[in-house]
């Protein structure tokens, strides 16, 4: 930023731990590109990521106590149709919450002409290093991002980037993954020489090393592989054949498999999560919100901030109902009074049909109150009958008439 002495600053370096490759003793990396091979894994991040990318973001501005949708903002094209000259904004929302799940970050450069933003650029988490600059209280002043864009070595301040940060992400997880990997191996194997006549063969007489090889040789080429199983072993005089075939059941592989996939559902908060309600509440909205108060905060003018801006994703693509169910919910509106017919055929992705001036919506009388002595109050007229009052109403006319 440069309204300081960075001479009287300390510079941290912090390097996102989470965000690098570990390598375990036992040879298995704990990566993007490992995990993804776990079904349970690549489904659920397809699924959220998926889900979350085909909604459309939308800017909305609150004034007098009624949120209204804006029209005509040049930035819900870079959203929602082309992130950059080269991406799709769907690829930017799905390679993005990808990023959250499984690093628990995700940067992204913003690309500036004077206040208007041009397009948004994706940075891989891992080629990101954050240089912190604080005072002598602790307290930040500036940021700096050290990146790799196309194989170029780059430094921006924060304010050139969007960075969105939900937490930890499940790659921190290593324990479980590495157990999930291992299994995966272990049942492999398992599967592979279940069907073997895997055992140890036995002799009588001492064999020579020469024998041991050749013997093992044939009886590999003869009885090994899945296209060998159920052949019948011939033994020679004075061989004998033990079995060692493995139990899959006994090793309850199968039931430790359902809870590894349990624990993986967890970590991605879809354990018995049985409804798009249920996954719109649960799994979706916490990483909705966080990225909508990101994109508040890096996309928007301070003047858009005070005057009460902000963007939402339009979660009804979610749980978009069928057409009759479409049709049925417009016209409860209509009869209801809440939405015009025009209003409804704009649900309805139809054109306006009346004159917009003229639209108007259908009331009824409703609910009236009344008290004990049966003065009345029509809510929706804003009259009060008053029932002493008509009485004595009716007693005049009734005179003038005699």
């Amino acid at each position: 930023m440069g309204l300081f002495n960075r001479n009287k600053i300390i510079e941290e370096r912090s390097i996102n731990i989470g965000l690098v490759e570990m390598f375990k003793t036992n040879g298995i990396y704990i990566s993007e590109k490992v995990v993804d091979k776990i079904p349970v894994v690549a489904e659920s991040v397809a699924k959220i990521a998926g889900s979350i990318a085909q909604m459309p973001i939308l800017l909305y501005g609150e004034s007098n106590l009624r949120v209204e949708r804006q029209y005509n903002d040049y930035r819900e094209f870079i959203l929602n149709q082309e992130i950059n000259e080269q991406e799709t904004a769907f690829k930017f929302k799905y390679e993005l919450v990808k990023d959250l799940l499984y690093y628990g970050k995700s940067y992204h450069y913003i690309e500036r002409q004077g206040n208007k933003i041009k397009a948004l650029h994706r940075i891989d988490p891992r080629v990101v290093t954050v240089k912190d600059f604080v005072d002598e209280k602790g307290i930040i002043k500036d940021i700096e991002i050290h990146y790799t864009l196309n194989n170029k070595a780059l430094i921006a301040n924060v304010f050139d980037f969007m960075i969105i940060e939900k937490g930890n992400g499940i790659l921190n997880s290593s324990d479980l993954l590495e157990l999930m990997l291992q299994h995966n191996q272990t049942l492999k194997y398992a599967l592979e020489n279940s069907t073997l006549p895997l055992g140890i063969l036995q002799s009588k007489s001492r064999l020579t090393k020469d024998a041991i090889d050749r013997l093992r040789v044939s009886w590999q080429n003869l009885y090994s592989g899945t296209s060998n199983a159920g052949k019948t072993v011939i033994l020679e005089e004075g061989l004998e054949y033990k079995s060692m075939d493995i139990n899959i059941e006994q090793l309850q592989m199968i039931e430790q498999k359902e809870q590894f996939i349990a624990d993986v559902q967890r970590l991605f908060n879809l354990y018995n999560v049985t409804s798009d309600d249920e996954f719109l509440k649960r799994t979706l909205a916490p990483i909705i919100c966080c990225i909508e108060n990101s994109i508040d905060k890096n996309l928007l003018l301070e003047r858009e901030k005070k005057d009460n801006y902000f963007y939402r994703f339009d979660t009804k693509e979610l749980l978009r109902p069928s057409t009759k169910e479409q049709y049925e919910i417009g016209a409860l509106a209509v009869s209801k009074g809440l939405m015009t017919i025009n209003e409804v055929r704009q649900y309805l992705d139809l054109p306006i049909f009346f004159n917009q001036n003229k639209d108007k919506l259908i009331l009824s009388l409703g609910n009236c109150l009344t008290d004990r002595d049966l003065n009345i109050d029509i809510l929706n007229m804003g009259l009060s009958v008053n029932t002493e009052s008509n009485k004595k109403q009716n007693y005049k006319t009734e005179d003038n008439k005699e």
